[in-house]
């Protein structure tokens, strides 16, 4: 027990912690502006549209819809695979299996199948999907209404 406290209580345990933190922190920050980043453009295009009386263009707006929507799922994926590596660590300091060279290194997703598998768990994930689906029907009941 002293030993994991000891472990613990160690500045380079502290900044790894610190660090993990720090990269999921950005990584909700980074989904979060995805979503204000989404309104704030397609907002802007469809006004350009309706103002310039080009209707039949609203269709364009899906187009940076489905890109936000693949950013901000990428995004999530990324803060959950990096809050599992925070577990783990965390898991590994209270179990004997702990090594110090764990500490020097922060395991992203290295292969594009990981990264991929990362942003499709963030596809359906409650935090984006209800969002962009909402967002594009919206998007269609005011194409079917102008």
């Amino acid at each position: 027990m002293n030993n994991i406290q000891t472990i613990k209580e160690n500045p380079a345990i502290q900044n790894h912690v610190n660090m993990l933190q720090s990269i999921i922190n950005r990584m909700a920050s980074n989904s979060a502006n995805s979503k204000t980043w989404a309104i704030t453009i397609i907002s802007a295009i469809l006004v350009l549209l309706f103002d310039k009386q080009k209707t039949c263009l609203v269709y364009i707006v899906y187009i940076p819809l489905l890109l936000f929507y693949f950013l901000d799922s990428f995004y999530l994926g990324l803060e959950k695979h990096f809050r599992g590596e925070y577990e783990n660590f965390v898991d590994k300091i209270e179990s004997d299996k702990f090594d110090f060279k764990e500490v020097y290194k922060i395991n992203g997703p290295k292969k594009f199948k990981d990264r991929l598998r990362l942003m499709i768990r963030g596809l359906w994930s409650f935090s984006t999907t209800p969002f962009y689906v909402i967002f594009a029907i919206l998007i269609y009941i005011l194409l079917k209404i102008s």
